[in-house]
């Protein structure tokens, strides 16, 4: 099991609910959560957000240290890592 990403999943709702921006959980975690259990190890954490809210979420995830990635457009996707976990 990932305690690491569970640790980040922690944080980042956390901060997201300081800074009043909604997020939604996607992807592998998003089933595993919904199923109750953690059925495999993930390589990342999908998260949606509104893009109204993407500049304030990307200010707050800097703030508590995460790196933004180059990738997509960021108009699009922004990617962010934090200790060895990408988000």
């Amino acid at each position: 099991m990932n305690t690491r990403q569970l640790a980040l999943l922690q944080e980042t709702f956390e901060i997201c609910k300081m800074k009043a921006i909604p997020i939604w959980i996607r992807g592998g975690w998003a089933v595993d959560f919904a199923l109750g259990q953690i059925t495999r190890e993930h390589e990342d954490i999908d998260l949606f957000a509104w893009a109204k809210d993407a500049e304030r979420l990307t200010e707050a995830f800097e703030q508590a240290g995460f790196c933004p990635q180059e990738g997509p457009p960021p108009d699009a996707q922004r990617d962010f890592t934090k200790g060895e976990e990408s988000i």
